[in-house]
């Protein structure tokens, strides 16, 4: 007698193949003494897109603070703003732009209180982002005629850390990141040097760079989550069917 055996087993396994964050663009801009701060910004083509954006101001006068960023006319989401030891004030944006087989061209607007102060942005975009929990708890740091600038964050392998920072010496255009780091905005006007860095996410990342002077700096670190990777707490997974028919 013969007899057909159907197998039916469902499981869920880690998911730890997911897709690498990938650089797209980086930009910056500095004015003085104006209310609004506008960059024309490419995010290019691709999935999973983040646009990241530091804003700041050198509180020249002390009521002068970022009020908002927006991008193609979307108000990006922030993180508190912190004034630093030297008295300018900084906040973090973002916004995700899921999938698009074109290019984005838009206007980073960047607006505030008044226009007591020089003002000035740095901006970047990458791919492979998640879009529900793009980023983790950005950590701020400072400092006053130090050197190198260093910020410390929590990461995971597969994730990568990205660092939006400004310091006070003007005319110097190229920190020394350390090993595993790229520099992707590097210049240097007005009242403030803008830079932006990243490198691969760990369990504890140290970014850091030397400026050619010591001099006051300031800026964000920020965590930025791959597409599929684990959320906070647990591991990220995907089920498996297997069906199979025996005699």
């Amino acid at each position: 007698m013969r007899r057909a055996l159907l197998v039916l087993a469902l499981w869920a396994v880690p998911h730890l193949a997911w897709g690498a964050i990938v650089f797209d663009a980086a930009g910056e801009a500095a004015l003085g003494f104006s209310v609004s701060l506008p960059l024309s910004f490419t995010v290019g083509a691709g999935a999973d897109r983040v646009l990241l954006v530091m804003a700041m101001n050198d509180q020249s006068d002390a009521t002068t603070f970022p009020t908002g960023c927006t991008y193609n006319s979307i108000v990006m989401s922030s993180h508190t703003a912190f004034t630093a030891s030297i008295s300018h004030e900084a906040q973090f944006f973002y916004l995700v732009l899921g999938t698009s087989a074109s290019p984005t061209t838009a206007n980073i607007q960047c607006n505030y209180t008044n226009g007591n102060s020089k003002i000035a942005l740095v901006a970047a975009s990458y791919s492979g982002v998640s879009q529900t929990t793009p980023i983790l708890t950005p950590t701020n740091s400072q400092g006053t005629s130090s050197n190198p600038a260093t910020w410390t964050i929590a990461s995971t392998t597969g994730n990568l850390v990205v660092v939006l920072w400004f310091s006070a010496t003007v005319g110097v255009t190229t920190p020394v990141p350390v090993a595993g780091e790229t520099i992707r905005v590097s210049a240097s006007s007005g009242a403030v040097s803008r830079y932006v860095m990243d490198e691969p996410g760990a369990p504890s990342v140290t970014s850091s760079a030397t400026m050619q002077f010591a001099d006051d700096w300031y800026g964000t670190a920020v965590n930025l989550v791959a597409t599929g990777a684990a959320p906070p707490g647990g591991a990220a997974t995907r089920s498996r069917l297997l069906l199979g028919v025996g005699q």
